[in-house]
């Protein structure tokens, strides 16, 4: 995969190329993946994503592995075509309850007018 690595920032890298949104100088790095489903063969106590925007892809490459997971927290990023939050959701709903709620960051400002265009929310799951 290609990570866009931000300059300024080198924790905000990203598989979405937002340089030319944000005005900003990124580099790219290409790193070898694995996917997640290779590592769950057993119950998960918790899990947490935070994947800037790759959540959708994830969750649904989890397919029925998700049942092993007992509760979690993903950090959803919408401003992805790619990244449906009620994808997302739907596969959640499969073996959990959940709550949404802001990210504790929601209230940073930024500066950069673009990210209003995006927002992050917290989702809380937990097995029924």
């Amino acid at each position: 995969l290609v990570f866009h690595c931000d300059r300024d920032m080198p924790m905000a890298s990203t598989l979405l190329n937002r340089a030319e949104e944000e005005g900003r100088e990124f580099y790219n790095v290409t790193v070898e993946a694995r996917t997640l489903d290779e590592f769950i063969d057993c119950p998960v106590d918790f899990m947490k994503l935070d994947i800037e925007g790759a959540e959708c892809e994830v969750i649904t490459s989890l397919k029925t592995r998700m049942s092993l997971v007992r509760s979690g927290i993903i950090e959803y990023h919408h401003g992805s075509s790619q990244n449906s939050l009620s994808t997302i959701l739907q596969m959640i709903e499969r073996y959990h309850d959940y709550t949404i709620k802001e990210p504790f960051s929601i209230r940073h400002e930024t500066g950069l007018g673009c990210i209003s265009s995006r927002w992050s929310r917290s989702i809380f799951f937990k097995q029924r």
